[in-house]
Order: structure tokens, then sequence, then C-alpha cells
């Protein structure tokens, strides 16, 4: 005997059998790419200083979420910490790194990038991230929100660094999404 598949389309009707007549229903939603957030990239490849050598910066009235970071192949093994502050790093000698929108239809970003030459006095820390030992020969890929939630700036006073231990060429990048508060 064929199996026989029913459905209740509410908690008042009775269940239907599914038939060529009396089709399952089905809705079809497709979430249009406008309603995604905009999406940012920084690229990076620079000498690297010893303590934090690229920050991303919170913004005010935005909120920021880091969705990957990725370190590829440093010229020297690198002890690697992503740490999150609570106050802003200042000084140091730093170029604004350029940020591209994923979907040219985004706006700019907002958020400044920045990597240092000369390192910055650190601002108060939230905490660490994570930490990783990555050798020369290593890539290092840290994905945010496919386990919980993304690695969010709030205000204008937090940053995201990614501080390294050593001096050594740095290549890779951040990505985020940039919505309103």
């Amino acid at each position: 005997m064929p199996t026989q598949i029913s459905y209740q389309p509410d908690e008042l009707s009775s269940p239907e059998l599914v038939s060529a007549l009396n089709p399952f229903p089905v809705e079809v939603v497709k979430q249009a790419s406008s309603s995604l957030p905009a999406t940012y990239r920084a690229s990076f490849s620079f000498a690297a200083v010893s303590g934090d050598a690229l920050v991303l910066f919170g913004v005010a009235g935005k909120v920021i979420k880091v969705t990957e970071i990725v370190i590829a192949k440093p010229s020297a093994q690198e002890t690697v910490l992503i740490v999150k502050r609570g106050t802003v790093d200042s000084g140091g000698t730093s170029t604004l790194q350029t940020v591209i929108p994923l979907d040219s239809n985004d706006p700019l970003s907002a958020t400044p990038v920045r990597a240092y030459t000369a390192a910055p006095t650190a601002g108060a820390s939230l905490g660490n991230i994570a930490r990783c030992v990555v050798a020369a020969t290593d890539v290092l890929e840290i994905t945010f929100g496919d386990k919980g939630k993304y690695l969010t700036l709030r205000a204008a006073n937090e940053c995201l660094a990614i501080n390294v231990d050593a001096t050594a060429t740095l290549p890779g990048y951040i990505e985020w999404t940039e919505g309103a508060e």
C-alpha cells in the first residue's frame, strides 16, 4: 500500500490527504539581495608591528558585524590574537586600508580599518576572541555567525584588533556587514 501524506492547514481544520486534486501547499520565499546587509572587505599585506597590527573601528550609529578574518601565510611564524576592545587604540603610525563593498550598489563604508607600522597604544581589552599560532605555510580563517552570534561592534568606542607578536609581512582580509542601529 502506498504511503499517504496529509497536512493540517491550521489547528481548527481536519487533516486533508495530499493528492493531484489537493496538492501539498508550498510557499516559495526568495530573499531579495537588497534586503541583505551591506557587506565590506578590506584586504591587507603589510609589514606588521608587534602589537595591534590591524584595527577595525566601531562607528557611532552603525552596527558592525564581523563575518570573517583570514590571514594567509605570513612571512614568519606569528602568534595572532583577535582582541575586542572597549576603548579604541590611539597613536601609532598607520594607514587607512581600502574598504570595498562586495555589492557595488551598497553605499561606501563608514568603518575605518587601519594597518599599523608603529604600534598604537592599545585600548582596554574586553577579551581575546581567538589566539592562534600561524606558521609561514598556514592559512588562518576565522568565521563568525555560522555557529552563533557575529563578532559585533555597536559603538564608536569599540574596536577589533588583530594583534601579533612579531614583525612580519601579514597578508589577509577582514569582512563585515554594516547596518543601522
